[in-house]
This record gives C-alpha cells, structure tokens and sequence, in this order.
C-alpha cells in the first residue's frame, strides 16, 4: 500500500509490469534467482543440483536480456547521481529526467520560468569564472599548484523568476575578486599521488629513515623557473658562472671553486644562485623562493635544499622587499639547521671529525663527495652560529668540527677548509661571552650581577675580535665587515641587558650602566659609521653607478648597518652640545645614511621612513625657507612643531608659514639635518643641561 508521502508525480506515472523466471529451488527459498545458462541458474550450478530452468528453450538469451537491463539501469542511477552531486544546490531543486517523464504535460509560463532561471544561473556563473584571474604554469612535479585565492561566496539570485537575463552583467567582478591581482599570493601544495606513492616505494637499496619516506609530495617536484617559462636554459647557464665566481670570492665552496663542475639540476639551487646575483632574477620568480621554502617545509628535505639555502642568507634584499617582506636570513639558515640535523648531518660529522673518527680519511679521492657534504654542513653551521650571535639571545652554540679537517692536496679544498676554519676561530672566541650573557639577561632581572666581571669578559671578547679583522685584507671584505657587525651587535646586546636596573634602583647601579652601556655602544658604532661604511662605499658600484668589486651588499649585513644608524644618529643628536667633542664625524655619518637609504628594498625605505618620522618631533630653524612644493606630509610636521603656533626659542619656527620647510629627505640631496633646531633639548624643563649656561656662556 503507497504511503502518504509518496511524491505525487511519481505516484501519477502506473507500475511498471516486471516479468520474472525463477525455477523451483531458488522460488522455494526465496532468493534471487539469476545467472541463467542452458545448465540451470547460477545458484544451482554452484549448489550441483537440478536446476527446473535447465534445457528450456532461449534460456541464455533471457538471462543476457536480464543482465543488459540490470547494468543499465544500475549505471543510469549511478550517472544520475555523480551529475546531481557535482552540481551547485542552486540546480538541486530541478526537476529529474524521470519526473519530467512521468509528470503532467507542464503549461507554457512553467516552461519558460524554468528556462530563464537556467539562463540566469549559467550568466551568473560565467561571469563569476571569468573574473578569476588565471593560474600560473604547472611545474614540472606532478602535484598541481594550488593558490590561496579567496574564492567569494555569491549566490545568484534565482528566486526571482520574473529577473530578464539581460539585468545581469555578462562579466560581473565580485569585491573579492577584484583584489586577487594585487599583492603577492604563497602558493600552496596539494596531496601529490605520484609522489606520495615515490616515497612510500623508495628503492630498498636506497631506502633510509628520514622525513622523505612520509611526505605527501614529490621530493624532487621544488618550483621550476625554466618549466615556468621565467627564465631560459641559456639564461641560467650563463650567469650561474658568474654566480660561482661572485659567490667564491666571499664564501670558497667546494661545488662552486671546481670550473669542471655542471650546473646542478636541482631548482632550489639554481634559484637561489639567480636570487643572489638579484639582476637576473625576474619579478615574477621573487615569490617562487617562499614557494620552495614552504616546499621543503611540506617534508622535500634534500641536502640540496639545504645548499639552497645557506646560498640565500648571503642574497640581497629586493626591490619587492619594500611591499613584500621576505624571511629574514636567521630563519633560512635555522631551518637549513633543522633540516641537516634531521638528515643526519650533524651525526656524519660527529663519526666523521670526532675524537675518535678518522678524519684522514676525507683525503682519499673515494671520500670526495662525503667531504663535500661535510664541508657544507660546517659551513651551514658557522654561519647559523654568526646570525645567532648577531640576531638573537641565543646561549649555547652547536659544537663545531672545522678544526678537524686534514690537509688537502687540492688547493681549492684547501681555500674552503681554511675559510671555515677562520670562521670557526671567530665563534669559538664569542662562545664564553655568549653563554655569560645568556644567563646575565634572566638574572639582572631580579638581582645585580658583579660588572667587572661581565667587563673583564667583554673586553677580552672584543679584543679577540678585533685582533681577526686586523688580520684580514680587503679582499675578505664580506668576512671583515661581518666581523665588525658582530662586534656592534654583541655590544649592543650587552648594554641592553644592563639597560634598566633591577628595583630597588641605586645611583651606582644607573652609573653602571650607562658607563657599560656607552662602552659597549659607542666604540662598535664609530667604527661601523666612520671606517666600514667608507670601505664598502669605496668598493661598491651602488653609490657611483661604476663598476666595482662589490656589486650588491648581503641582506644581513644591511640590516645591522642600519640599526647602527638608527642608534648613532639618536646618540648624535641627544649629545650634540653636551660632550666637548661629537662622538661621530658627522659628516661621515650622513654620507653612510645617505648609502643606505638609496640601497634598493627595505634597509633604504625603513631609514628614510625612520628619518622622517623623527623629524616630526623636531623644530625647524627661522632661517629655512622652503625649497620644494608644499605637501600634506610637511604641513603635519609643521603643525607639530609650531604646537599650536607657540615659539620655541628664539630660533625656533613659531611664527612661519607652514609651506615654508623644507623635506628631511630628497632623492637629490639625501638627508638634511641642518634644516632642524635641537635648542629645545636643552629647555628649562629638560633633563639634558644647557652647555651654553643660561648667559650663554660655554660650560664646556
């Protein structure tokens, strides 16, 4: 009996009538009765018993019309239903090819209602594909690129059957889509079958425990930019000689001092090597380091990615790094860490050039491409150890192995051994300060610690230091110059810890501190300032668009340079007429400002936003007169410093007009700072005394 919910169109349409052959055991109990034969039914001959339907005249041909008209109706549901689910719920409410059979004949304004709000769906839709931007070509991995494009959510309005298609804009632009243009989008990577199944299946003769034999994709799939279509075969062959005598002058490793030696096929390397030389790398190629960066944290782990990037903590910021900032050069080279240590490189190295391995071994030629390999990770381990010591508050140092390297007969072997070497001395000679001031910065949070004894540390420190780059010529300029940043940074690190005493706060400590803070500050910063900013200028091609010895500066060392600015420059101006002498030449501190800030990327715009967000607090002098055309920029400043149009001093700029000053920065003239007027630090009501006196009279 039907019940009261049966669809009423399916219920319109009469029964069909069904025929059906089933013999006598398979009626008697009650089963299906199919596979019929000349022999009898399927359940019979598998049974061995007399099958009734055996013999019977056209049995086969019954049983095949039997199964043709199973298959085909089971594979019709199975269509019906793969196309329902695939498409939007907005077409989920059509009705279905057998109710439209089965139903009624439809009258005319149905039919036509129907059919407009099809057409009203497909414009909606197309419009809604077309204003996707398209996808960029596929690389050479088998997984597919997929890109975190937000995808907006809109649904057509199809309630209102009475809409004419013709409302509709044949190419609407969603909000969210008209933005995907803009900006850089990170790539991601979905599950790559080919290989998933690659790294379940490795070779049992190459087969090894590691992150490789888990990973969802194609340990060998990084981002192409040949198969991109960025850059040509050509290209790349042609200035990755260039990039191996470049980078050989600064860092002699053993792939790139051999000329026999190819080109590497692997894509991470030959990226990094185009990211160092910055010219040849296009735009459009800038993301794809991010993109092999994620790649690699999805489980690709390669040596060669890690070569990769050791390489990219020596590469220049930029020009993109202004809008995009890109990882700063303490993450790359931790996670080329991670990864050798978690390949097992730090082991290599510990059985290899331990106290009870036999380092003389790397000597013999079937030991090349092991010495190679080691060769690398010591250098991947200094120069985590130099960024640490640089950038962090870091404590304790990875144990390091360069000392343990025999002598080569190869001379080029011998450059890098001894190269890594020197860096190893340099560590080894911050490893005592590093770990006292590691645990100095959670002490003098609740207690005092002695000072000389942190001094008597400090000094030895720095004179270790400087005692190496004195050593150096200036054809190891990178190596001098991180030596000298390193220098300011420990310093720097070591007056911050002391910054600000514990409670209850005492004369003698705040003395302390300032007399550890300016000792431990200002000596690294002159020389920065004042000899090393000059000797990269005197070497560089930036400044005088000339050819050089130094055709881009790394990221890194930037970076310090620019702090070093940021806290000299303030130095200079809260002690420009309280100490009988400047504690900078201050004409060499404006032409190193003025270096940096036309550096291309972020070191030049953070500096010249740096500069001019300071000029904002200060006044200007009564004799500058305006020099270029107004702007809302130089109104704000001088409606800062007029503070409601009240005097200061009696050079100050209370009285002029708005329009009257001239910009801290000009692409022209760079930085001025004889436009500003620093009386006011020394007010009635400022901390600083006047050396003037208050007759005007010099104290000093």
């Amino acid at each position: 009996m039907p019940s009261s919910t049966t669809n009423p169109r399916r219920s319109a349409s009469p029964p069909r009538a069904r025929i059906y052959h089933a013999c006598q055991s398979c009626a008697t109990s009650k089963v299906k009765c199919d596979g019929l034969r000349a022999e009898g039914c399927a359940r019979c001959r598998r049974r061995k018993t007399p099958c009734s339907l055996a013999g019977l005249p056209g049995i086969e041909e019954i049983g095949t019309r039997r199964r043709s008209a199973e298959d085909t109706q089971h594979r019709g549901r199975r269509d019906e239903s793969h196309f329902r689910q695939s498409l939007p719920d907005a077409f989920l409410d059509l009705p279905t090819t057998q109710n439209l059979a089965s139903a009624p004949p439809a009258p005319t304004r149905e039919i036509d209602e129907m059919r407009q709000r099809i057409h009203t769906l497909e414009s909606a839709y197309t419009g809604l594909l077309t204003s996707l931007p398209t996808t960029t070509p596929r690389s050479n991995s088998s997984s597919e690129i997929t890109y975190n494009l937000p995808v907006p959510l809109i649904t057509p309005p199809v309630t209102n059957v009475n809409l004419t298609p013709q409302l509709l804009s044949a190419n609407p632009t969603p909000p969210l889509a008209s933005a995907l243009s803009e900006g850089i989008f990170i790539p991601y990577r979905v599950l790559d079958v080919a290989g998933f199944q690659k790294s379940y299946t490795m070779d049992p003769s190459t087969l090894i425990f590691d992150e490789r034999t888990r990973c969802a994709v194609d340990p060998e799939g990084y981002p192409n930019m040949i198969t991109r279509g960025h850059v040509t075969r050509s290209h790349v062959e042609s200035n990755f000689q260039l990039f191996k005598h470049r980078f050989s002058l600064i860092v002699p490793m053993i792939p790139f001092l051999l000329s026999t030696r190819s080109i590497p096929s692997h894509p991470f390397i030959i990226l990094a090597a185009l990211a160092y030389l910055q010219d040849p790398l296009p735009a459009a190629a800038v993301s794809m380091i991010e993109e092999s960066v994620l790649y690699a944290m999805s489980g690709a782990a390669c040596v060669e990615a890690i070569l990769a990037l050791y390489i990219l903590t020596f590469a220049p910021y930029t020009p993109s790094s202004e809008d995009h900032i890109p990882p700063t050069c303490l993450r790359l080279i931790g996670f080329a860490y991670s990864l050798g240590v978690d390949l097992g490189l730090e082991s290599k190295a510990e059985v290899a050039l331990g106290e009870d391995g036999h380092p003389e071994d790397l000597v013999e030629s079937w030991s090349s491409d092991k010495l190679e390999e080691l060769t690398l990770w010591e250098a991947v381990k200094n120069r985590y150890c130099i960024l640490q010591m640089e950038t962090s508050r870091c404590k304790a140092l990875p144990t390091l192995y360069s000392h343990r390297f025999p002598r080569h007969p190869s001379d080029h072997i011998n450059q890098c051994i001894s190269h890594l070497q020197l860096e190893a001395n340099i560590i080894e000679g911050c490893r005592d300060f590093v770990n006292t001031i590691g645990k100095i910065e959670v002490l003098v949070r609740y207690s005092w610690p002695e000072i000389t004894v942190i001094m008597a540390l400090w000094i030895e420190t720095k004179s270790h230091l400087d005692s190496i780059e004195g050593s150096l010529d200036d054809d190891q300029w990178l190596l001098r110059c991180t030596v000298a940043c390193l220098t300011y940074s420990l310093g720097f690190r070591l007056g911050f810890a002391f910054f600000k005493p514990p409670s209850p706060i005492s004369v003698t400590q705040v003395e302390q501190a300032e007399a550890l803070t300016a000792l431990s500050l200002i000596p690294p910063s002159k020389h920065l300032v004042e000899e090393i900013v000059p000797f990269l200028m005197s070497k560089s091609n930036i400044s005088n668009n000339q050819d050089g010895e130094i055709s881009h500066l790394p990221a890194f060392l930037l970076t310090t340079i620019t702090i070093c600015l940021a806290t000299s420059r303030r130095v200079t101006i809260l002690t420009k007429f309280s100490v009988p002498e400047p504690l900078f030449d201050e004409d060499l501190l404006l032409k190193a400002e003025n270096f940096v800030a036309r550096q291309p990327g972020l070191p030049g715009k953070v500096l010249r936003e740096m500069w001019t967000s300071l000029s904002m607090s200060l006044p200007y002098k009564q004799s500058q007169s305006k020099t270029a055309s107004g702007s809302a920029h130089e109104a704000d400043l001088s409606n800062h410093n007029h503070n409601n149009g009240e005097d200061i001093g009696e050079s100050g700029s209370g009285n002029m007009n708005q329009n009257d000053f001239p910009p801290v920065w000009s692409n022209e003239e760079g930085f001025n700072w004889d436009i500003f007027n620093f009386d006011f630090l020394f007010a009635e009501n400022s901390l600083i005394p006047n050396p003037m006196g208050s007759e005007g009279e010099n104290m000093l």
